[in-house]
């Protein structure tokens, strides 16, 4: 049976937003990325588009426990506070989206 690596855990995060906020948004993406950091420590965290879906965001932040991305993914998802509750008028569509992945040992 093969079981994740402990080092490093990898959590997408997906969301649309409204092209009428698309600038809004991209104006507080260090404010989330610094929110997102307060939640649990961050090794990297990076913001992509879909270049055949415009407005459609990808998060991939890593962090090195499976605790910690489960943290982020739980308060990410309940957009509560802070910047995360202002996200909710920007999204449109069906809301966040967000899963963690483990790297698999002695795959490929």
């Amino acid at each position: 049976m093969k079981t994740h690596g402990s080092e490093t855990f990898t959590v997408f995060v997906e969301y649309r937003i409204d092209p009428s906020r698309r600038d809004i948004f991209l104006r507080h993406a260090e404010e989330i990325r610094e929110a997102t950091s307060r939640i649990a420590p961050v090794k990297e965290h990076e913001f992509l588009e879909g270049c055949d879906q415009p407005g459609l965001f990808v998060e991939v932040i890593r962090v090195g426990s499976r605790d910690a991305a489960e943290r982020i993914v739980h308060r990410r998802r309940r957009s509560e506070e802070g910047i995360f509750i202002r996200m909710k008028d920007w999204i449109d569509g069906k809301g966040i989206q967000a899963w963690t992945f483990g790297r698999i040992k002695g795959c490929g």
